[in-house]
């Protein structure tokens, strides 16, 4: 049963690493040595882990495996998973026996400072409440995270409170890359965006792990009270572009954040650029000819928008307006094109 291969590893550990649950329980029913180590010095559990089965490392945690093994590197189990973001696991072990303070072999770093470290709000918070120390080295970090959890959770006394003692907190960011502004714009809380750009001076142009600012977020939540009030923020920038290259502006003449209302006041934004292309070199217009969305493309042609820019597939946005049937509407820009060539 707890044969090894050449690499040291036992059926269970192959099972486990493999995310095998139902032949992890028969095994362990059978007598497997839930912490046997392999020549990496690895068990079943901690292989499980950083493959990423969490419901293998779950079961392994509550039938006997070692929750305050340690990898051959020094860093603990529970570390490991509040760094993944696993909330479930690091519930799961510290239930089980895991010591919540345990600290990486020659370091202070704690499964707190992992999930501080990551951004990991949630867990962060969870592990404060549940006696994790918090060295004043990582109180800044605390304190960032705070801030995002009171935005969260539309605590507007916190968060003015929070903005009053720490002045950097806003602008941090947790795993997804998002800012205390990002999660209030997609939380659609105009009070706390009012509070983060006004009291605590949050930068408007952070972007995310895609790519987007607040601006872009205000969009995909078609929310237009939301995109004004963050145009009137100091140094907005319309024309940031997002992982894949698309604006603001982009964005709302799609047909899935499709939003008139946040064209009119994208257009009219100082320093708009109407030309910027994406990465497969499509502007606003060549978007707004793929929908058929007339009025658009009327607002675009009139503020400027170049008719005659070639996509990456060396379309113009007429071209594309006839593929997609939209006849009148590729008739009109075809002329408007001749008529600028002119």
């Amino acid at each position: 049963m707890n044969a090894k291969n050449e690499e040291g590893k036992t059926a269970l550990h192959l099972a486990a690493c493999g995310g095998h649950e139902n032949v992890v329980k028969l095994l362990i029913e059978k007598g497997a040595d839930v912490n046997a180590t392999d020549d990496g010095g690895q068990t079943p559990l901690l292989g499980a882990l950083d493959q990423g089965h969490t419901t293998v490392v779950l079961w392994l945690a509550e039938h006997g495996s070692d929750v305050n093994f340690r990898k051959k590197d020094g860093r603990t189990i529970i570390g490991i998973a509040a760094a993944e973001g696993y909330q479930e696991v690091v519930n799961s072990l510290i239930k089980n026996g895991s010591d919540i303070n345990s600290p990486d072999e020659g370091t202070q770093t704690t499964a707190l400072y992992w999930a501080l470290d990551g951004g990991q709000d949630v867990i962060a918070r969870w592990l404060i409440g549940h006696g994790a120390q918090l060295l004043d080295d990582w109180r800044l970090k605390w304190r960032q995270t705070e801030i995002r959890i009171a935005v969260s959770h539309g605590d507007t006394q916190l968060l003015e409170r929070l903005l009053g003692e720490e002045k950097q907190g806003p602008n941090s960011k947790n795993h997804e890359g998002r800012s205390a502004l990002h999660i209030a714009v997609t939380e659609g809380s105009t009070t706390m965006v009012q509070l983060l750009l006004e009291v605590g001076k949050a930068v408007v142009n952070l972007q995310n792990n895609e790519g987007q600012t607040a601006l872009h977020l205000a969009v995909i939540q078609k929310s237009i009270t939301m995109v004004q009030l963050l145009l009137n923020a100091e140094n907005v920038d319309v024309n940031m572009q997002d992982s894949k290259g698309r604006t603001a502006l982009h964005l709302a003449v799609t047909q899935e954040y499709y939003n008139i209302g946040a064209v009119q006041l994208l257009v009219e934004a100082d320093q708009i650029d109407l030309n910027v292309q994406s990465h497969e070199e499509k502007t606003a217009l060549h978007l707004a000819a793929q929908g058929g969305h007339k009025e658009v493309i009327l607002i675009l042609v009139k503020k400027g928008a170049d008719t005659t820019i070639r996509d990456k597939y060396g379309d113009m946005a007429w071209n594309i307006a006839n593929q997609m049937g939209h006849k009148q509407i590729a008739s009109y820009l075809q002329a408007v094109g001749k008529r600028t060539k002119m």
